[in-house]
């Protein structure tokens, strides 16, 4: 009698947690011609896909009409910085009627690109020369007239003091800062500067609103990318020929409901930051997936500032699988609360080959869902399995009670 109460209770147990896998959207894949293929993810699949890819599963019929299950990785190649410090030595300082003169000396062989200075100074607008020489008798020109700016005030706090050039070997850098009062330089760093190239695509904007509130000294820019897609860049470009740091913010819409108003957005912060007249306005956030963003600028007491172009672009995103059978595959999509699935090959990276053939997909099939009245259940009501499963736990610790009586 105990023995048919246990099986009665993982009966009950395997009724109330099975599942049964059910997606929305289907596209054929490209037969496969190699064991390894990548697929290219279309824009159209990130509004219908859970923002953490778990969502996704590569399924096969086999000739046998069997389904088997292809294993596969999201993969997307980001922008990559690299710095590496490049030790110096600071050799002695001089001035004269064009400004004040730094020496340095780098010891090694080693390529340099940017320097970057820090001075004692909170408010300050120079321009700068800088040269490379090998014996400090002959000198060649690496940036001329450089601007450097540090602004500290009850609104800004801003500072652009990094130099960039292209690659140079030099063995003796001179910095001349034209200034007619001492700078005073406390900190230096000169690096090389290593940037890979993501693999990135432009999303074009639907629709583009710029509003000024005057009453908050604000400009608002409201754009729509007419579909959620993956983005983590975005440059701005201004009309403006004057001087402006303005503090600003990007925003994008998380969630929208229906008022009396009309429909009202909430927004969560991207990122935020200075633009500026001397550096470009190019600011870098984490891969989001969205439609709608806000830019919103502090024009504080200042003429707003005249919009000439916006660039938006995100991550390519691909899925890398590995088709060990031969069967009509299929990619399926779209189930809401999904698991991320574990493959085996997520511990061997390593193995994957680089080079791939990339597979096309088929036109997107909403899958209809099964409208056929399904059998009741024995208890349409969780209560009566919950009352049930108390009963036979109950009937158990009875019959231990009686047996250890």
């Amino acid at each position: 009698m105990k023995l048919q109460l246990t099986y009665l209770f993982l009966f009950l147990c395997s009724y109330s947690y099975g599942q049964i896998e059910d997606f929305s959207y289907q596209r054929s894949i490209e037969e496969p011609t190699e064991d390894w293929h990548k697929i290219l993810l279309p824009n159209q699949l990130f509004g219908k896909i859970s923002p953490n890819f778990s969502d996704i599963r590569i399924i096969g019929i086999t000739a046998n009409n069997d389904t088997i299950e292809a294993p596969y990785l999201v993969k997307f190649e980001a922008q990559k910085i690299e710095n590496k410090e490049i030790s110096f030595k600071s050799l002695n300082t001089s001035h004269n009627e064009n400004g004040y003169y730094y020496t340095f000396e780098i010891p090694t062989n080693e390529a340099i690109n940017q320097l970057h200075f820090e001075f004692n100074q909170s408010n300050f607008d120079w321009q700068i020369n800088l040269e490379g020489s090998q014996n400090q008798q002959e000198w060649f020109t690496l940036s001329e007239n450089y601007r450097i700016v540090s602004i500290q005030n009850e609104w800004t706090d801003y500072k652009f003091t990094k130099v960039i050039f292209p690659n140079a070997k030099y063995r003796y850098l001179r910095l001349l800062v034209k200034s007619k009062t001492e700078p005073k330089l406390v900190n230096t760093k000169i690096r090389l500067s290593n940037l890979t190239e993501g693999n990135y695509q432009n999303h074009p904007i639907k629709t583009l609103e710029s509003k000024v509130k005057k009453a908050t000294k604000q400009t608002e820019i409201f754009m729509d990318l007419g579909l959620p897609v993956s983005t983590s860049h975005l440059d701005l470009t201004f009309r403006n020929k004057i001087d402006y740091y303005r503090k600003m913010k990007i925003q994008f819409v998380s969630d929208s409901f229906e008022t009396d108003k009309g429909r009202q957005y909430s927004y969560n912060t991207l990122t935020s930051g200075t633009l500026s007249s001397i550096e470009k306005n190019e600011f870098h956030f984490g891969n989001t997936i969205l439609q709608k963003l806000k830019i919103t600028i502090e024009n504080k007491d200042n003429e707003p500032l005249i919009l000439e172009n916006i660039n938006i672009k995100g991550t390519v995103y691909q899925l890398v699988s590995r088709f060990s059978e031969a069967a009509k595959y299929s990619l399926y999509y779209g189930k809401p609360n999904s698991r991320t699935p574990n493959y085996d090959i997520n511990r061997f990276t390593n193995t994957i080959p680089t080079d791939l053939k990339s597979l096309t997909l088929g036109s997107e099939i909403i899958l209809q869902k099964n409208t056929e009245e399904k059998a009741k259940p024995l208890f349409e009501n969780k209560l009566w399995l919950w009352a049930i499963m108390i009963l036979i736990i109950g009937i158990l610790g009875w019959f231990s009670l009686k047996m250890m009586r």
